[in-house]
């Protein structure tokens, strides 16, 4: 998903590289590991997940978005990118 700059943002998006101005939000969450033999019940173990700017804050430069499976945007990497 493409976004000019100065839109904002509808979602978290994740912060590291993103050139954005807004609030920063650390990502936590609690799952359900059940392979573990400490905290393996519903809710007991807490995981940090990223930091990412918060919805509503808005892009200094356009940027292209992938949305990932829990509804996070992060920055596609530039066509011809090679990891």
């Amino acid at each position: 998903m493409y976004l000019p700059a100065c839109e904002r943002l509808l979602a978290h998006a994740e912060a590291e590289g993103l050139e954005a101005a807004g609030e920063i939000e650390p990502l936590v969450g609690r799952e359900w590991r059940s392979d573990l033999k400490r905290n393996r019940y519903a809710g007991q173990q807490v995981v940090f997940n990223k930091l990412c700017f918060a919805p509503g804050s808005f892009l200094k430069e356009p940027a292209d978005f992938l949305i990932d499976k829990y509804g996070v945007w992060r920055q596609a990497a530039p066509k011809g990118a090679v990891d």
